[in-house]
């Protein structure tokens, strides 16, 4: 038996025009990491770090690997995105942003892992990092389109904020 990419993703796209978006998404986020050896067959050939499965105007999904010893920048989505693991343990460290703070004040630490989702909401600033000597693997979930909204990313030297973009958010990466 295969993971189903587009069942999975029509099942998304369905959940997603409903009365609780959320709460359907995260019913089918559930139903998929539980199948976690068939995603990690689906995906494992992957290279990139991070790769859009589907996009839409109000959905976008992606397959995010976190390899050990990276944190990605602190940055924000400007929507809710839902976060499901399927192998290993992604750390999402949560900031505050405060009227003319020079730099992203760290709030808390959630350890999402296998088998676990969570819902960050809207206005969440994060980064994200892998414990332990192997990647996390995770599905992403983003209540709109994650590649058409305006977004920050946060120098993690400087603490100085920047317009989002994939070659920033890369280059900022560091050691966890």
């Amino acid at each position: 038996m295969d993971f189903d990419l587009s069942e999975f993703v029509a099942r998304c796209r369905k959940s997603s025009l409903g009365a609780n978006p959320v709460k359907s998404l995260r019913s089918e986020l559930d139903r998929a990491i539980a199948q976690s050896p068939l995603l990690l067959d689906a995906f494992a050939a992957r290279a990139e770090p991070e790769t859009c499965l589907f996009e839409s105007d109000d959905l976008t999904i992606f397959d995010v690997r976190v390899d050990p010893g990276i944190r990605y920048p602190a940055h924000n989505h400007g929507m809710a995105v839902l976060i499901g693991v399927y192998d290993g343990c992604e750390v999402n460290t949560i900031y505050r942003v405060g009227q003319g703070a020079t730099a992203p004040i760290v709030a808390g630490e959630i350890q999402i892992r296998t088998g676990v989702s969570r819902v960050l909401a809207e206005d969440v600033v994060h980064s994200v990092a892998s414990i332990g000597a192997e990647p996390s693997r995770a599905l992403h979930i983003y209540l709109g389109n994650l590649n058409k909204v305006d977004r920050t990313v946060w120098s993690p030297t400087t603490g100085e904020a920047h317009p989002f973009s994939e070659d920033r958010y890369f280059e900022f990466a560091c050691e966890a």
